[in-house]
């Protein structure tokens, strides 16, 4: 599997709710897909639900494409200002 998306997109979540409770989830990127699938299937389903809404709002307010992340980039001041208003759903 490529940790790359084709043409640098960002990454996408879709979350499927069913009965008011959240039952899927799946991205545009086949390894967050993988590894959101071990946690569903080794974990409580309450630290499923919060690493994908954790990595949602994440990616959503990064904005970048999976391949353009690493661990050397600053981090912007107004981030968090943005994180505190990020609405959960």
């Amino acid at each position: 599997m490529s940790p790359e998306l084709a043409g640098g997109q960002r990454v996408k979540f879709t979350i499927g709710y069913e009965h008011g409770q959240m039952k899927a989830v799946s991205t545009n990127a086949p390894l967050l897909n993988q590894f959101l699938e071990k946690i569903r299937l080794t974990r409580s389903l309450h630290t499923w639900i919060n690493y994908a809404h954790d990595l949602k709002v994440f990616f959503t307010i990064l904005g970048l494409p999976l391949e353009h992340i690493d661990r050397h980039r600053k981090p912007r001041h107004d981030l968090l200002h943005i994180y505190l208003s990020y609405p959960l759903d």
